[in-house]
């Protein structure tokens, strides 16, 4: 399949064995009548002398047995209700000495790490779904300004919920942006470029402030991550799509981070971002109303009606290229073909690189920045489907002959 490109963007006791045996007797002769008859012929001289007592012996000690192991019962269903009212009583406290943080952090570390405001100005003040053309900034982005614990609302009610590249084009024109996409365009950024674009004044994912850099261990990360899965169209794309034609709803940051997939999610599609003088921007914190918001309101909604399905999704295309991810990252620091990153995969995929870079690598070589492959879900899954060729844009460009992966920042 041939697809033209899209959107941008318990121990056990041991107890001592016992035969059951007296002195000429055997397990059958302890019943009470037995054990009667025996002690009546023991009185009478019929017996031995010490049958009875022996018998009686036995008897105590199968009642010992029965009163220990009865013991042993009710030792162990008390320590468990001990530790189970003990740790009730720690999450209780736990709960009440540690609420959560106000101001909407959504870091998964500690909380005390984590105070503070994550509003940046001049987040929230768009009208519209705007990013600057020359740098790809927008204000279009960020925590809110009115509500300190929610993201912006980035799509406008009123926004074209499809875009076709075509107007001629009838498959096109006839969608409606209602999870109706053809294929979905899985797009990996590479962290340390992010890093050097953003140093250099532009940013390639057009979700982030004026200003932003990334946090310290990001410019020596080289990694790729995600950055998007985009529902498309053969010939356009949908965007903003919320149910029954309304837009979608910004991502509840405290929300996301009791989705099961947060863990993973957190460190396969990373958000770099630093803020010099933002301690709760600088340790991770506020992450969620950056890169994942953008991607979920304009992207995600034409997906799923549900954002941790969305993200679901990216994460099982994730894992099935890890192979290849890591084969990736591992030229780190080099120049490389491009043939040598697209042969990796069994299906045309397409090697982008940042056309804002002024690297001096001449004319064949460009800054390797991302990797698009195209899938379509197959059964319970994906199958990865062959990407038409990528045409250059404000801020991506395929990459020519060569490519230099580039290295710590």
């Amino acid at each position: 399949m041939e697809i033209k490109a899209g959107s941008q963007d318990s121990g056990r006791v041991a107890t001592p064995y016992f035969d059951g045996k007296g002195e000429g007797g055997s397990p059958a002769d302890l019943s009470s009548d037995r054990l009667l008859e025996k002690g009546r012929g023991s009185a009478a001289g019929n017996g031995s002398p010490h049958l009875y007592q022996s018998l009686l012996e036995d008897e105590d000690f199968e009642s010992y047995q029965q009163r220990r192991s009865a013991k042993k019962f009710q030792y162990i269903v008390g320590v468990s209700l001990f530790v189970l009212v003990f740790g009730a009583i720690v999450a209780v406290i736990y709960v009440f000495a540690f609420p959560k943080n106000k101001s909407g952090n959504d870091s998964g570390g500690d909380v005390g790490s984590c105070q503070g405001s994550c509003y940046i100005e001049p987040s929230c003040t768009a009208t519209s779904i705007y990013y600057d053309p020359t740098t790809g900034f927008s204000n279009d982005t960020g925590w809110s300004n009115i509500d300190s614990g929610a993201c912006c609302q980035m799509c406008f009610p009123g926004t074209k919920n499809v875009v076709c590249f075509n107007s001629s084009d009838v498959n096109c024109q006839s969608k409606t942006g209602a999870q109706d996409y053809d294929y979905l365009l899985f797009d990996q950024i590479w962290l340390p470029q992010l890093c050097t674009a953003w140093e250099m004044g532009h940013d390639p994912t057009v979700s982030h402030l004026a200003g932003s850099k990334c946090r310290t261990p990001y410019q020596s990360q080289g990694t790729l991550s995600i950055h998007g899965l985009w529902p498309n169209y053969y010939n356009g794309y949908p965007q903003c799509c919320g149910q029954n034609g309304s837009t979608p709803q910004a991502l509840d940051p405290a929300a996301v981070r009791t989705w099961a997939i947060y863990p993973e999610l957190s460190q396969k599609w990373v958000d770099p971002l630093g803020s010099v003088g933002n301690q709760a921007v600088d340790s991770g914190c506020c992450d969620t109303c950056y890169i994942l918001n953008h991607e979920w309101e304009k992207h995600g909604g034409c997906y799923s009606s549900d954002p941790e399905v969305y993200f679901s999704a990216g994460l099982a295309i994730n894992r099935l290229i890890a192979d290849k991810t890591n084969t990736i990252n591992a030229m780190r620091g080099q120049v490389v073909s491009t043939a040598s990153i697209k042969r990796l995969f069994s299906k045309s995929v397409n090697v982008i690189c940042d056309p804002k870079d002024p690297y001096q690598g001449g004319s064949n070589t460009g800054v390797f920045m991302e990797l698009q492959s195209c899938w379509i879900k197959s059964g319970f899954g994906f199958e990865q489907v062959n990407c038409a060729n990528a045409t250059s844009l404000a801020f991506t460009a395929p990459c020519p002959e060569f490519a230099y992966v580039r290295g710590e920042i």
